[in-house]
């Protein structure tokens, strides 16, 4: 029994001493822990128990070191973080995460010193690259928040505005300098002569320059007394008596003196003295016409008095009696003809109540074959004088006094102030000085006003705008003071969508009746003034402007503007037009919402170009994004468009960098366009935009039958991941029933004004495309790179011929003459940019060469090498050539002409595919693409699809398959 309780005790000895071993060896201490303490207590003598005693106190030691890493982690004391790392090293803890994590926070804060260190001794020795480089590491560490990093920008941006400035002054001066010589501009000269200096520019120009001063210094003084002369008399016109015939005496004496001194008649100043003392002898002339108008109190004499004054602007004390003379003669007037007023209401109410709405074409095409007017030339003209014919200085507008009699007098002075600029409640009283009974109407007009603007409510808006434009064809004395109302609400308008309307009722107006002659200028100054703005309202103010050019002519309408032609002006706005037309002159349009392009087509452009009815359909509207307004956070754009493209960790840095760069924009690009590659395009950017997110438009789906919904989706990979499609590289044609409101106001929400052109969309077959009457919309496409000219030899010989013919058949060697031929808008873009275009004047080798060889008969020439060109002839569509494969970069193009579509790489080298119309068996679009079916015998010729389906991704779906369809009902001879 002894014996078996001894074997029983060196058995259970033995298993605790294999416990104790594998938890030595598994570094287990909670198991040492207890094994040593039952170990102990067994009195065992084994080594390993002293072997895990040992175990025990280094694995306590290593839990307290990496305590203490954990501790110093976050700790910026460089010390405290070696400190924790030397006792790491002592119990061989270097490998652990927490060490490594130490030593990586430790070489982060020698980074951050050693960079400071850096920065700091770089600033103070004046190297902006080594400023620049270090700033940006600054920037990656985090510490944009250092002093010196404040210090570092700022150095920068004085470092860069300085060397920035000093290259542009110096370019910027000899550029001034040639132009100063080549325009004998003294003050220019001798503003330069200094800086001259300062950057020390030398050579003949600046020779030249030095003797051209001296030659022109002597007719500076005679040039100093004659402006002061003319300063003089100036102020004496303005005063209460005006001027007499001998203020102008010393004028005359100077002016012989100027041209005795060398001065043409044709110089600047020299006519502008001559124009200024026709208009004093008018002024005298003016001012006696004046005094007898006031002796006799002859309404005629009178009325001539009165349009000297606004022609001239005179404000004499003369001239102030005439104007109240008038006020008190029209009113004596209003008050004698008031029933004759009501007998001419009530005639007008009848050709109105007969008149049909094909009255309104009518009159469109009326309007668009006036000729130029004299008359109405000059009053635009006169127009656009800001100082005389500024609205508040119309005389029959109400005294201040007068418009707010009925006012609270506290509130007086406010209300006068604001007596021609928007106010939400009605007009106290009519703004132009009216008989009672045509004071209130004119309360009613502008109730009126601000209910369909939406300053007041009302339930239907348009019925008001409708009795707005009623009563001022019924009543037209209260024409003026509709315009007068519609200028005031506009007028420093706070509300956007007040002023839209005020606006539209102003377009609206403008095209149904003109102002009063008397109005006319101040109405005219006013839209002038209003046509600056960016937008839709400049593009309102100058349809106003052109509507009222044959508004003036022709009269007032006679059609009523219905409730339905007033609504559609709320669906789209009516716009105004430029139209370019190859080889004549650019027409503008005025088009009402409710036109469309085919309507503009027949009833403006059609006519005005004298093509026949038969001929329209061959015709058509081109459109091409105008270049979009600048933004102001530029660079933040770039730089966070080019680092989701290659780097998107980096996009957190963007901030410090825009300020680190933010004078230095290139060359920052050129830095990193080394390092990663191109700023992304904007179809990468598209792409980029679906890869982040964006969700599949799969709205064509629901334009067609379930069938062809998933053989498309199968075609396109439509449950994948989709790219949007490309924009247009070149002008397209939009289909007839088009609306360019609708372009117009797409457009500007964009911030892009398009650019339209009228020309022939459609070749018969058989037809000569190089044409006599062809050849200048073919050099246009040139241009515009619709032709795409690919051989360097060959634009170089077409620009050469087109600056020849431009310039009367001489090449223009000067840069005066290529600035005055527009030599540079004959350049496709693609070769401006490889040409490195950048001044209208500038010489380019390869076409002077070109024009060096130039002879025979030119339009010859042109069209040989046209001739040679595939696109010639075309009109383009844009693709993705990979429909639905995201990191499909490219697109392609798709050229219709006679022969049927065309498949071009983006470069538009050569053609790749054809598909001739006689091989297509159907055609279609849906929103985003556009699809035909192709019947051929081998249908493994077709690149894009080895079917006979073929499927384009291109937002022009539906403006290439109106041209398609154009051309087939073309070429079968449909009409």
């Amino acid at each position: 029994q002894k014996a078996k309780r001894e074997l029983s005790h060196l058995e259970e000895e033995q298993r605790l001493i294999q416990l104790i071993k594998n938890a030595i060896v598994s570094r287990d201490l909670n198991s040492l822990n207890e094994l040593i303490t039952t170990g102990e207590k067994m009195k065992i003598k084994d080594k390993s128990l002293s072997e895990a005693i040992e175990l025990k106190a280094v694995l306590l030691k290593e839990i307290e070191v990496e305590q203490l890493l954990e501790s110093v982690l976050n700790s910026k004391d460089a010390a405290a973080l070696q400190k924790a790392l030397d006792a790491a090293k002592k119990v061989n803890l270097l490998d652990t995460q927490a060490a490594k994590d130490v030593v990586a926070s430790l070489e982060y804060l020698e980074q951050e010193s050693a960079t400071i260190h850096n920065l700091d001794a770089a600033i103070k020795a004046k190297d902006a690259d080594k400023v620049r480089t270090h700033l940006t590491k600054m920037a990656e560490l985090g510490r944009t928040d250092h002093s010196s990093v404040k210090t570092g920008e700022d150095f920068l941006k004085e470092q860069a505005k300085a060397s920035k400035q000093a290259a542009e002054e110096k370019a910027n001066i000899e550029a001034d300098l040639y132009r100063a010589i080549e325009s004998q501009d003294l003050g220019l000269l001798k503003e330069l002569k200094p800086l001259i200096i300062k950057h020390g520019i030398t050579g003949e120009v600046v020779e030249n320059a030095n003797k051209l001063i001296g030659s022109l210094q002597a007719l500076e003084q005679v040039i100093s007394e004659m402006t002061a002369k003319m300063s003089t008399i100036q102020i004496k016109a303005s005063s209460h008596d005006g001027i007499t015939k001998d203020d102008l005496n010393d004028l005359s004496t100077l002016l012989e003196k100027v041209k005795a001194s060398g001065f043409s008649k044709d110089d600047e100043e020299f006519k502008s003295a001559k124009d200024f003392q026709v208009r004093m002898r008018a002024q005298i002339e003016a001012q006696e016409q004046i005094k007898l108008a006031l002796r006799s109190k002859d309404e005629s004499k009178l009325k001539g008095a009165m349009a000297a004054i606004q022609e001239l602007g005179l404000a004499t004390g003369d001239a102030k009696a005439v104007m109240a003379e008038m006020r008190i003669l029209e009113e004596n007037q209003a008050a004698a003809s008031r029933e004759a007023a009501k007998v001419e209401t009530a005639k007008l109410r009848q050709v109105l109540k007969a008149s049909t709405p094909e009255l309104r074409s009518d009159e469109q095409y009326k309007i668009s074959q006036l000729e130029e007017n004299d008359d109405v030339s000059k009053l635009f003209q006169f127009a656009l004088s800001n100082d005389k014919y500024d609205m508040g200085k119309f005389y029959r507008i109400r005294e201040d006094a007068d418009f707010v009699e009925f006012i609270e007098e506290s509130k007086r002075i406010e209300a006068a102030k604001h007596k021609l600029f928007h106010q939400n409640s009605v007009i106290p009283k009519s703004l132009l000085r009216l008989q009672e009974e045509e004071n209130e109407t004119a309360k009613q007009l502008n109730s009126a006003i601000l209910q369909y603007c939406g300053d007041l409510s009302h339930p239907y808006p348009s019925a008001q705008a409708q009795f707005l434009f009623l009563t001022g064809l019924e009543q037209p004395n209260l024409v003026d003071e509709v315009f007068l109302q519609l200028c005031k609400h506009v007028n420093g308008n706070p509300k956007p969508y007040s002023k839209h309307r005020g606006f539209i009722m102003m377009c609206i107006a403008t095209r149904t009746f003109p102002p009063s002659t008397e109005l006319a200028p101040y109405l005219l100054n006013f839209l002038i003034n209003k046509k600056v703005n960016v937008g839709m309202i400049g593009n309102y103010a100058a349809l106003c402007l052109n509507q009222l050019n044959g508004r003036i002519q022709i009269g007032p309408s006679s059609l009523i503007p219905d409730i339905d032609f007033i609504d559609s002006y709320n669906t789209r706005p009516p716009i105004l037009v430029t139209f370019k037309r190859p080889g004549l002159s650019d027409v503008e349009v005025a088009i009402s919402p409710d036109e469309n392009i085919g309507n503009v087509i027949q009833d403006t452009l059609a006519p005005i170009g004298n093509i026949d009815e038969t001929e329209e359909n061959v015709w058509g509207v081109y459109v091409i994004d105008g270049p979009q307004k600048p933004d102001a956070n530029d660079l933040k754009r770039r730089l966070i468009n080019f680092y989701r493209k290659y780097n998107p960790e980096k996009l957190k840095y963007v901030d410090s960098y825009v300020k680190i760069w933010a004078d230095n924009t290139e060359a920052l690009f050129g830095t990193l366009e080394k390092k990663y590659g191109p700023e992304p395009t904007p179809e990468e950017l598209d792409a980029l935009e679906v890869r982040e997110g964006a969700k599949n438009n799969l709205l064509g789906r629901l334009k067609m039958s379930v069938i062809k919904v998933h053989e498309v989706t199968k075609r396109l990979r439509m449950g994948g991941e989709a790219v949007r499609p490309p924009t247009a590289k070149t002008p397209w044609p939009l289909p007839y029933w088009v609306f360019l409101g609708d372009v117009y106001a797409a457009m500007a929400r964009q911030k892009r004004q398009p650019i339209l052109s009228f020309k022939r969309k459609l070749y018969a077959e058989g037809e000569n495309i190089f044409s006599k009457e062809n050849l200048p919309q073919l050099k246009a496409e040139v241009a515009s790179g619709e032709i795409n000219v690919t051989n360097e030899a060959d634009i170089g010989l077409l620009t050469a011929i087109t600056m020849t013919q431009a310039n009367g058949g001489k090449f223009p060697s000067t840069s005066k003459e290529r600035t005055r031929v527009g030599a540079v808008s004959m350049i496709p873009h693609i070769w401006k940019e490889k040409w490195n275009l950048k001044r209208p004047d500038q010489n380019i080798e390869v076409v002077e060469q070109a024009a060096q060889g130039l002879k025979g008969d030119l339009d010859k020439i042109y069209v040989d090498v046209l001739k040679g060109l595939p696109t010639t002839g075309m009109s383009f569509f844009y693709f993705n050539k990979s429909n639905y494969t995201t990191n499909e970069k490219e697109y392609w193009a798709c050229g219709v002409d006679r022969k049927g579509l065309h498949i071009f790489d983006a470069d538009r080298n050569g053609i790749l595919e054809t598909y001739g119309f006689r091989e297509i068996k159907e055609f279609g679009a849906a929103d985003s693409f556009f699809w035909i079916e192709v019947v051929r015998a081998n249908k493994n010729k077709n690149i894009l699809n080895p079917g006979q389906k073929v499927y384009l991704k291109t937002f022009q779906a539906w403006d290439m398959m109106a041209l398609v369809y154009d051309y087939t009902h073309l070429l079968a001879g449909a009409t």
